[in-house]
């Protein structure tokens, strides 16, 4: 699971690395149009929602593998949860299934739209490219986060069974 971890951060800090610094680059190119230039850019804000669209969706699957996001960490901590593994594991369990239905829910339906968008072959306003690009960043994330959880679910049940009083 660890080298897995490193593998997948080592890996998207660099492409996240180069798009956070297009996300810079443009941005600062729309102000410096809008307030120096006095010219409008509105291509800007097509670029920067389908990258911020992908940068949320697949690196928030990738904060989940690494446990990094906002969890139950006030319960988690806890003396009474810390002192009785098996309560922990559960707990752990249950998060990582709930996130991994929700997100399974979440394709089910991005799938469709995504169908949808490809057969009507609608295309975004001003940079003309195929509006199913910025669901599939939110479709990739999801699969990245079933896929993640299942991972997780599966290490935490052998962590589980590895703990002290597990009863075979």
């Amino acid at each position: 699971m660890e080298s897995l971890n490193k593998g997948i951060d080592k890996v998207m800090m660099v492409i996240f690395g180069l798009i956070g610094t297009a996300m810079i680059l443009i941005a600062s190119y729309n102000v410096v149009a809008r307030d120096l230039l006095r010219v409008s850019a509105p291509w800007t804000d097509e670029a920067l929602k389908l990258l911020d669209i992908w940068m949320i969706f697949v690196m928030s699957a990738v904060v989940f593998l690494q446990d990094g996001q906002i969890s139950l960490t006030l319960v988690e901590d806890g003396r009474g949860v810390r002192s009785k593994p098996s309560v922990y594991h559960s707990m752990k369990i249950f998060q990582y299934a709930l996130a991994g239905v929700l997100n399974f829910e979440l394709c089910k339906e991005l799938i469709s739209i995504v169908k949808t968008q490809i057969s009507t072959n609608e295309i975004t306003t001003v940079l003309k490219y195929p509006l199913y690009f910025l669901n599939v960043g939110m479709l990739i994330g999801s699969i990245l986060t079933v896929i993640f959880a299942v991972v997780k679910i599966i290490d935490q049940v052998k962590n589980f069974q590895k703990s002290p009083g597990f009863i075979e």
